[in-house]
Parts: C-alpha cells; structure tokens; sequence
C-alpha cells in the first residue's frame, strides 16, 4: 500500500457549503472537475491556504503523511508541495531564470546547485532562449512553461527531503501548444512513477479519462466522486454539465465525444 501523502478533511468552499473529505497517496493523481464557477479553482486555493496556515478555515484539517501541517515548519512544508495556480501576474518583471530560481528557495541550496536544477529546467522545458527574458514580455503559453518549470525545480529529488512531494496543478494544460501539452503529459506519467501525489483541476473530457480519480463539484459542493474508470459516466457527465455525450473505445481506450 502506498503511503499517505496528503489527508484533507472539513475544506469549505463556499459559505454553507457541505465541507470536502478526500485523500491522496504517494504517486496518485486525482483530478477535479466540474462548471465554471464551481469551485475547483477554489478549493486548490483554499487548500493552499490550509496547508500554509494563511487564513484557511478553522474547521479544515490537512494531514502530510499522517500528522498534522502545524508540527512543521512552512520551509519544510515548501520543500515538499508545490503549487502551479492558474493565473500568473502579468506584470512580473523577474527574468524567465530569475523565476525558475525561486523554486530553490525552500531547499537552501548551495548557488552551483541551484545553477544546475535551473538549467536542468530550462532545457527540459525548452527555455534556455528566454532565460534572461522578463516574464511580463511572454505569451501565455510561454508563461505556463515558465510556472510549470518553476514548481519541478522545486520538486525536484533533494537529501533533505524526508517525505511525500504533492504538485497542485489549476488547470496545467492552459495556454499551451499541441507540443508542450505533449510533453506535460508525458512530465505528469513521470512525477507520479517518482512518487509525487497529484492533485489537478481540469476542463478537457478526453484529459480527464487520463486520471484515476476525479471528484466533481456543483456550487462548492461534492457532486460526485470515484473511479474514472467506472464512475465518470455520460449520465454523471450530462448531470453536471447539462451537456450530452457518446463514450467511445478504440485501441483499449475510452473517449468522450459531445
């Protein structure tokens, strides 16, 4: 059995909103879905909020590899999750390395190491031309690359981490191109078979029959949850989105179509 990474019980998202249970194992994936408006974007933020102890509700507990996120400190908690919001300030003006750079901090790493993990980055996220770049000057697509390579140099496998990584991902396929949605893909399979717990929101049908599990929201609250595989139907799918759709296999895959 793989061990806990996180553990969240009695997250509200909304005002009288019936709080969220849910859990996730090391090198799990659990995406979330639902409308506009429902809460995803939401909930990520107020998991954030939970785990750094900014706000968060009082009745929310969050739980890393089964204690409590109050015995330890936010730089240990920051070697260890890791979060890709949805929206970037457009006005940043770090460089594309600057910014990369920041992702060494909670680690307190020597400059050569950060060096190294910053140009593994930016070759793997095909960067290295726009390393001195400001941030405020690219597209968005470019942006998400950016932020995307941030949160893996701050995953990156270091001594001093002492347990589970968990990426917290809003939507990480916006913006990008047909290549670079490609290679998350392929970036996502590669973070799980290392151990790090995903937790991701997620608009695309075909996507999301890429995760395991999924839980669906409607007005903050739960709307429904399970297995992927046997539970995301085109009855729960037309409940939530007032949308019908076909499922359809070829080569062993499963396909929505609208």
């Amino acid at each position: 059995m793989k061990p806990s990474a996180l553990q969240v019980s009695g997250l509200s998202l909304f005002e009288r909103a019936a709080p969220l249970d849910f859990s996730l194992e090391a090198g799990s994936a659990l995406v979330v879905i639902g409308p506009n408006g429902a809460g995803k974007s939401t909930l990520l933020q107020r998991l954030c909020a939970a785990i750094y102890r900014q706000g968060s509700p009082k009745q929310a507990r969050v739980l890393w590899q089964g204690q409590s996120l109050t015995d330890y400190s936010a730089t240990v908690v920051a070697r260890h999750v890791a979060y890709l919001p949805q929206v970037h300030n457009p006005q940043l003006a770090l460089s594309v390395g600057d910014i990369l750079a920041l992702g060494c901090l909670p680690h307190q790493e020597s400059l050569r190491a950060q060096r190294l993990a910053v140009q593994s980055a930016l070759a793997l996220w095909r960067l290295e031309a726009l390393t001195e770049s400001p941030f405020y000057r690219l597209s968005g697509g470019e942006k998400q690359r950016v932020m995307l390579a941030r949160v893996w140099v701050q995953l990156l496998p270091r001594p001093a981490q002492r347990g589970p990584r968990v990426l917290l991902l809003d939507e990480p396929f916006a913006a990008l191109d047909l290549k670079s949605q490609q290679e998350l893909q392929a970036q996502l399979m590669q973070w799980q078979d290392s151990g790090v717990a995903l937790l991701a929101t997620e608009h695309s049908l075909n996507r999301i029959l890429r995760y395991p599990r999924f839980i669906a929201l409607a007005q903050g609250q739960q709307f429904a949850a399970g297995e992927v595989a046997s539970d995301l139907t085109p009855v729960c799918i037309e409940a939530l989105f007032g949308v019908q759709v076909v499922a359809l296999e070829q080569g062993g895959r499963r396909y929505f179509v609208i």
